[in-house]
Parts: structure tokens; sequence; C-alpha cells
């Protein structure tokens, strides 16, 4: 879908196929209020006059976003260079962020080093039966 006179300035991919699946679900961009809703931003309901399965929505929403703002509160917690405005051609920051990425994924793979560089007790957790939500100890590092 498409609104009109809407472009791509992201560049967001096609939509595709998940694994298994017949129809093609589309690549998303999570974000607040202020951002304009198009076919590639989800963004929260208005909190006026909110139904349930709406509030529940913007609940679910709220959690997806939180994930993506942890996310980089561990980059920036880890690697200086993410505190600040980083002076660098865009191309170059995504090159910079994939590669603290790749860094921080390998160190989290690493049984032994993953131990040390992040405790288990730092992440928020979800029981998978309950739902119930456990927050992880937020005084990172």
């Amino acid at each position: 879908m498409k609104l009109a006179g809407e472009e791509n300035p992201l560049g967001i991919a096609a939509p595709k196929c998940l694994a298994g699946q017949r129809n093609p679900i589309p690549h998303i961009c999570v974000g607040e209020d202020a951002f304009p809703l198009t076919s590639y931003m989800m963004k929260p309901y208005s909190q006026i006059g909110l139904t349930e399965e709406k509030r529940i929505f913007n609940y679910r929403l709220s959690r997806c976003r939180r994930i993506s703002e942890n996310a980089f509160g561990f980059l920036g917690n880890r690697w200086r260079v993410f505190r600040s405005r980083i002076n660098l051609a865009p191309e170059k920051v995504s090159i910079l962020v994939l590669g603290a990425i790749t860094l921080h994924n390998y160190l989290r793979s690493n049984s032994t080093a993953g131990k040390i560089y992040m405790s288990e007790d730092l992440l928020d957790r979800e029981h998978p039966i309950t739902s119930e939500l456990s927050l992880g100890n937020q005084g990172l590092f």
C-alpha cells in the first residue's frame, strides 16, 4: 500500500514473504506520534477515546520501540561515539553502527566473553506463558 504522493526516502525494502507464508509482509519502522503516517511507519493511535483494542496496540507498539531504544542504549554505554552527534557522512555512520552491532553480537555469542561483556540480569524478560514482563537491571555498566 502506498499513500497518495508518498515517496520512499528511507529506501525501505519491498514486502517479502516470511518462511512458510504466502502473503508478503511489509518492512516497517516504528515511531512516535510526531512522525507522519506512511505505508512504512507504524505509530500509536491518538490517546483520545481509545478502544481497548487500540490501547493494547499502543502498549505493544511501545514495547517494540523500547527494544530498539534499549539496543542503542547498550551501544551508547559501550561505545562513547554514540553518546553525542557523530560528525561523519551518513554512509560512514552506517558502517560505524553496523560495525558496533557486529562487535556487540560477537561478544554476546562468545560464552566466556558474553558473561563478562553483558550479564543476563541486564535484559528484560517476558514469561513465555503468562507474558509477564520482568525488567532488567537499569543501572547499566
